[in-house]
Formats: C-alpha cells, sequence, structure tokens
C-alpha cells in the first residue's frame, strides 16, 4: 500500500503560515482538507506535489525523500505519479482542448492512436465531447475546468492533487467529478487529496482535515475505510504508460500546433534578419574567397621566383658571374628541403663567346654573326640564351609579341636586343635564326681578389666552353621591361629550361672531360653557381629567403616581388576592415535575433511554467525551445542562402568568383550563423528556470 508522507513540515512566505506538519496519506481514500481562506491550504498541496519547495520538512512517497530529489528526478517523479488539478486551471491559450488534454503524453512512448483514445476517454467523461477543437481560451470556466481535470487523470497517476477542482462548476457536473475522484480512489487504490471551503466534497471524503494555527488536524468523520474485498481488479488489458524524454518528433509536433511557437518572430523582423545574415555571410566569405583569389591572381600575374646566387667573390651583383664557386651537393640538398619551395631548377647560359680548348690563346674576336632567315647580322657584344622555366610560361606579360607555347617549342628574343642590333621586328615572330653557341661542360679552378679588399683572395671557378650551331624559329619578343637581369651578359635570347638542359647534358656526356685544358689550373665537372627557386606563394617568399638568407652570408638573394611584405600587410589590413564591419553587422543581428526570442519566449514562460508544473524537465523543455528555433534556423538558413546565391550570381557577372568556393564558404558560414545565433536566443530565456519552483515561473509571468 502506498503512502505519502508529511515530515514536519514548514511553508513560510512573508510569515510562517504552516509550522511542523507531519501526516501519512494512505492509498484507496479521499482526503478533503478544509480551513480558512489563506490559511495555507493550497501551500500544503503543492509542497505535496513537488510545485513548491517547503521552507524545512520532507515528503516521502514509498520511502523516497522526494525533496531530496534534484529538479530533473522530481519532474520525471511528478509525471509518472501525481496528477494536478489547478485551481487557476492552468491549460495553455495557444492550445484547443484535446492537445491540452494531451501534453502529459508528449513524454509517453505511446502510439498516437492510443494517445488518441485516452484523451478522448477523459474528455467524454468529463462531458466534454465536441469540444475538442475549441481553444482553451474560448472555452467556458466550466470547459475550461473539465479540461484541467481531463489533463490530471489522463495520465492514471497514483496520487490525485485537487485545488478548488469545482469552484467554476455546475452542481452536476461538481458531483460527476468527485464521483469520479472517489471511485479512483476506491476502485484504483490512489490517493487522492482535495482543498476546497465547500461543503460537497465532504460527502465523498474518506477524511476530513483542517488547517488551525498552522498545523494540520484531522476531523473525525462518519466515513469508514473502504471495504478492500470489493475494491475492483486493475484492467490487465489496460495500457501501461512509460514516460521518457520528449522526443524530437513530439517536440516538433507541440511546435507545430503551438500558435506561440508559430508566431514568435513577426514576418517583417524574419525578412530584416535574413537579409543581416545574408550580408553577415557575405561580408564574412568574400574577403577570404577574394584573398585566395587575389592570391591565385598573383601567383599568375607576379613572379614568385627566387633567384640565389653564391657570391663568393662578395660581389653584391644580383647577376651569376662566371668566377662565383658552385655550390655543393650539400648546400644543394639543404635548399631543396625547405619549407615552401615548388621547384629549383638550375640557372645557366650558352654565350656567344666563351674559353675553349681551341681559342686559350686567341684574341677575343669583335663580334658575333647571327642569321635571321636569309639575313645576316653583327653582334657586337657577347650575349647569352639563358633558360625560360615551366613557370615563365605562364606569365604572358612578359611578352612584346607572341605568347607561350608549349614546353619545348619557345625561342623568345629580347625587345631591347632587336634594337641594339637594328633587326627589324616587323614579322620577326616565325622567322629562324641560326647561330653558333658555346655551351659550357666543364670548369677550371682559379682564385681572384675581392673587390673591396685587394689584399684578401679566394677561390673561384670558370666555365670551359665547347661550340655548336643551333637553328631555332623564333616564337616571341619579350619586352624592355623585362623584369630579370640574371645574366651578366644581359638579356639577349631565351629558350626553353627544358631543351637547354637536355643540350647541356648532351655536351658534358660527350666531351672528354680528362683532357687537361689549362696546365697551370685544375679542372672539375661542370656545376653551377646559382638556382632559380620557385616559391608554391608569394605568400612563401619573404620567409623563404629569409631562409636561404640564414643559410649562408655567401648567399645573394633577388627576387622581383620585392614588395611582397608591404602588399601582404595592406591585403591583411583591408580583410581586418571588413571583417570588422561584418563583427559589427553579426553582433547587431545576435541582438536582435536574441531580443526578438528574450521578448517571444518570456511570453511562453508562463506556458513553461505550466509544462514544468505537469513534469517536463528543464531538457524537455530545452528541446522544444531548440527544435522550434531550428525551424526558424532552417527557414533563415534556405532564405539567406538563397539571397547570397542571388548576390553571388549578379557579382560574378561583374567581377569573375571562384564560385565553387564561394558558394561552399557561404554555405558554412550561413549554417553557422542561422543556427548558432538561433540556439543562442531561443535558450537565453530559460537558463535559470532549472532552479525555479514551476507555480513560481506562473505566478511571475
Amino acid at each position: 500500500m502506498a503512502k505519502l508522507i508529511l515530515d514536519s513540515i514548514d511553508v513560510a512566505f512573508e510569515h510562517n503560515i504552516l509550522n511542523g506538519v507531519s501526516y501519512e496519506f494512505d492509498s484507496g481514500k479521499v482526503y478533503l482538507i478544509k480551513g480558512e481562506s489563506g490559511i495555507g491550504k493550497s501551500s500544503l498541496l503543492n509542497v505535496l506535489g513537488l510545485l513548491r519547495h517547503p521552507s524545512s520538512g520532507k515528503v516521502f512517497f514509498d520511502n523516497v525523500d522526494l525533496w531530496g530529489l534534484n529538479d530533473t528526478e522530481r519532474a520525471n517523479f511528478r509525471i509518472k505519479n501525481f496528477g494536478f488539478i489547478f485551481q487557476e486551471h492552468n491549460l495553455i491559450k495557444q492550445l484547443n482542448l484535446e492537445q491540452n488534454v494531451e501534453i502529459p503524453l508528449l513524454k509517453t512512448k505511446l502510439s498516437v492512436k492510443d494517445k488518441h483514445q485516452l484523451v478522448q476517454d477523459n474528455i467524454s467523461l468529463l462531458n466534454l465531447h465536441g469540444k475538442e477543437a475549441i481553444n482553451s481560451n474560448h472555452l467556458s470556466g466550466g470547459e475550461d475546468q473539465r479540461g484541467a481535470v481531463a489533463r490530471a487523470l489522463v495520465t492514471d497517476a497514483k496520487v490525485l492533487f485537487a485545488d478548488e477542482p469545482t469552484n467554476s462548476l455546475d452542481h452536476d457536473n461538481a458531483i460527476l467529478l468527485y464521483e469520479r475522484l472517489k471511485s479512483l480512489a476506491h476502485d484504483s487504490d490512489k490517493i487522492v487529496i482535495i482543498v476546497s471551503h465547500e461543503d460537497l466534497p465532504l460527502v465523498y471524503a474518506d477524511t476530513v482535515l483542517n488547517i488551525k494555527d498552522k498545523k494540520l488536524i484531522e476531523v473525525s468523520n462518519s466515513k469508514t475505510h473502504p471495504n478492500l474485498e470489493n475494491r475492483k481488479e486493475p484492467n490487465s488489458s489496460k495500457k501501461t504508460i512509460v514516460f521518457d524524454k520528449i522526443s524530437v518528433q513530439n517536440a516538433l509536433n507541440y511546435n507545430k500546433i503551438n500558435k506561440n511557437a508559430k508566431k514568435q518572430i513577426p514576418i517583417p523582423i524574419l525578412i530584416v534578419i535574413i537579409i543581416l545574415l545574408s550580408i553577415s555571410s557575405l561580408i564574412l566569405t568574400t574577403p577570404k574567397i577574394l584573398a585566395r583569389q587575389q592570391e591565385k591572381s598573383l601567383n599568375g600575374a607576379t613572379d614568385n621566383s627566387i633567384f640565389v646566387t653564391n657570391d663568393t667573390i662578395k660581389s653584391q651583383s644580383g647577376q651569376d658571374l662566371d668566377p662565383m664557386q658552385n655550390f655543393s651537393k650539400k648546400e644543394v640538398f639543404e635548399m631543396k628541403n625547405l619549407p615552401g619551395i615548388e621547384s629549383m631548377s638550375r640557372y645557366f647560359t650558352f654565350v656567344s663567346y666563351g674559353l675553349t680548348k681551341d681559342n686559350v690563346r686567341s684574341a677575343i674576336p669583335n663580334g658575333t654573326k647571327i642569321k635571321v632567315d636569309d639575313r645576316t647580322y653583327s653582334i657586337a657584344k657577347t650575349f647569352s640564351i639563358q633558360p625560360i622555366y615551366k613557370k615563365d610560361l605562364t606569365k604572358s606579360y612578359l611578352y612584346d609579341i607572341g605568347k607561350p607555347r608549349k614546353v619545348g617549342n619557345n625561342f623568345v628574343i629580347s625587345k631591347n636586343f632587336l634594337a641594339e642590333n637594328k633587326i627589324p621586328i616587323h614579322e620577326i615572330i616565325g622567322k629562324t635564326i641560326r647561330l653558333k653557341i658555346y655551351i659550357p661542360y666543364m670548369q677550371y679552378l682559379s682564385t681572384s681578389e675581392l673587390p673591396n679588399n685587394n689584399s684578401k683572395t679566394v677561390a673561384t671557378d670558370g666555365n670551359i666552353y665547347t661550340t655548336t650551331t643551333i637553328s631555332k624559329k623564333i616564337t616571341g619578343v619579350y619586352t624592355n621591361n623585362y623584369p630579370y637581369n640574371r645574366s651578366e651578359n644581359g638579356n639577349a635570347l631565351f629558350m626553353d629550361y627544358a631543351t637547354m638542359n637536355e643540350i647541356l647534358n648532351h655536351t658534358i656526356s660527350t666531351q672528354d672531360v680528362s683532357e687537361p685544358i689549362f696546365s697551370d689550373f685544375k679542372q672539375q665537372s661542370f656545376g653551377v653557381s646559382a638556382f632559380v627557386i620557385q616559391s608554391k606563394s608569394y605568400n612563401n617568399m619573404t620567409s623563404l629567403s629569409h631562409a636561404l638568407q640564414s643559410m649562408s652570408s655567401s648567399y645573394h638573394i633577388t627576387s622581383v616581388a620585392q614588395n611582397i611584405d608591404s602588399l601582404n600587410s595592406s591585403v591583411k589590413k583591408t580583410q581586418k576592415s571588413v571583417m570588422n564591419m561584418a563583427l559589427v553587422i553579426i553582433i547587431g543581428t545576435i541582438i536582435t535575433l536574441s531580443i526578438t526570442f528574450f521578448l517571444t519566449n518570456k511570453n511562453r514562460l508562463i506556458e513553461v511554467g505550466i509544462l514544468k508544473a505537469i513534469g517536463f524537465t528543464i531538457f524537455d523543455i530545452r528541446r522544444i525551445l531548440l527544435v522550434n528555433g531550428l525551424r526558424y534556423g532552417v527557414i533563415m538558413f534556405i532564405c539567406s542562402e538563397i539571397v547570397d546565391s542571388i548576390s553571388i550570381f549578379f557579382v560574378n557577372r561583374v567581377i569573375p568568383l571562384d564560385l565553387m568556393h564561394i558558394f561552399m564558404a557561404s554555405f558554412g558560414t550561413n549554417i553557422f550563423l542561422s543556427f548558432g545565433i538561433v540556439l543562442l536566443a531561443s535558450l537565453l530565456p530559460i537558463r535559470n528556470l532549472s532552479q525555479t519552483d514551476p507555480l513560481e515561473i506562473i505566478k511571475k509571468h
């Protein structure tokens, strides 16, 4: 037999209204608590029903200390075991009668059919059939109260609390209610506790209690204890109600039928918020995408190469001078393993005149002859053929005439070289140039005085050449402002690096390197004193240059992109300004949305208090509000994504964008903003409700 026990309960507000109240309520009986108005009857009932904390004392049910449970445990206990008929009815005004009665069943795993049957049975029992679809604020006082009774009875609770349950009922309906409560106590072994100032329930009470001098006093009653032998056995076919956390689906269904939830954000405010979200998303996304595109464009439009020479002679020249010593294998290995390097290529040249085994003792000729188609030109100055690296083939801006072709098909002449040697530029493309060139294949070792210190000498090496004749079709003319100044012989002719490398390797492999050229100098195999290093990105060039410089004091670094630091600084400054603007808009959006949700959710706090009084945990309530917030989040995400897509489409017609990146970034940003802001704003109004008694929430709001 279940017992509900009061143990030394004190209840106080401005003053002490109940003091040291102890009593045991047995199952199978109807209890009536009477007393003057304001004496503490309802307060005692609220303490028993776990709706208001006592000042001190304990409440036990089946040896469980109910006020020793935490807020969640009390809520779960309340919905499983207690049914409460409130004096103020406390139906949720935004729901119709049927929906109000069904609320406690949202925390069950019953099927939709079983829920509907339970609701209909209780509605019919209280003569409310036909009123199911009427909104609760359009019900009469008596109908509203009977709706509250039906909600309390629908869970088949073990203990029923009825606070002035018939104050809005006519005599016939009041009798109907008390007959039902009596039947539940006597036939279903429930505890029924009624608080009333009326005389009618005296007829149905097994025990009458009175509050006097702040104590609960039992009053003798003519009613004897119900005959246990005549008690009906529980109906075994009756569905067992199992309670659990409210499911996402039930939370979603609840919000769909709740007019307060449906009208949570007015459409004009929703439109403003969507526009703000779209602007915020675009401002957050666009700088990153444009920066990426800017980097991509700069990578293609600017030079990401670093020219490093082994300036052992301390010339401080940005050119590869013949006396400079070769890089050692160790130095080459260390450079190749630096982070941020995309490629590293040897730098070497073929020259119009060089030292060979045959001209050691010959005078340097006055010039060189080249042939363009069938016309011969005399070139007074020594010139060179320099490599065209693979990355250079992406730089159309280097060309005055012509354009880059596939690797292996490029032979370019400098515009300056044509002008200096009076070679007509008109229709130069496609003509064949034929000339004798000198190809290095070996080196001799020597020493040289330092330019700034004649008393000090350093080891040097110089190239030994062999000759060959080449014939190539001219494919382009480089501009006068060709940016590189790597050769000590100036900028004249240019050939594919791959082709030059092939010629060089073939020459080295076919020459006799063992034959001494100079009796006074030692010889060594061919090596290079310069490399062209391609950085992965122009952003890496500063750090890569510093890393190379720190490796050796003899390394001389030359880069076209000398303004990278200031360029990066300018880009970052612009990005920072745009990001700050985005943050201001986002903060404004958060404030707007938070205020909107705060005010609308604050209007739902009465509803929250009622749900908590019924037995919904704070987790359940959070889930209900979050699911509703997520509904708005989905709406805002879809709408802001549509607005962004339209905006991006029109911007792309003016400024070409990386659409895939910008759409993906916009997608991610909109998800973060839409759902993040909504969830924050949804939960803000209920952040402290776990420590507040249900009736306090209802009373305050």
